[in-house]
């Protein structure tokens, strides 16, 4: 499932969960499939993801749960770059808890989302 999330393959990552795929389990580093699609700036991937429930309703898959080293799916596409990824998280409530301190990367990005986000 990392590495359908990893290239973007969505509809690979929505047979997998279908099957009964982990899709919380982590890499040694701790990343989440949903953490990779962030980063590599996978929309489909990540409203897959965010699209899966338990039998009672509850989100399948944490989208803020950070990876060992801190980093939540929103943090992975500010570090990347991804402003679309970064427009699908904040557009629909998904990863407002930041974990760590990418501070830099989010001044970066800040003169290029700020009038996206005024609007």
């Amino acid at each position: 499932i990392h590495f359908a999330a990893d290239y973007g393959f969505d509809n690979v990552v929505r047979i997998l969960a279908q099957m009964g795929a982990d899709v919380n389990c982590c890499t040694s580093d701790g990343e989440t499939p949903a953490i990779i699609a962030a980063g590599n700036g996978h929309v489909g991937v990540i409203d897959v993801l965010s699209s899966l429930r338990t039998p009672t309703g509850l989100p399948l898959v944490d989208l803020d749960a950070p990876a060992s080293y801190g980093e939540n799916c929103l943090l992975a596409a500010i570090r990347k770059g991804s402003i679309p990824m970064v427009r699908y998280l904040v557009t629909h409530g998904i990863c407002s808890t930041p974990v760590a301190d990418f501070s830099q990367y989010l001044l970066q990005l800040r003169t290029e989302l700020l009038p996206w986000i005024q609007n």
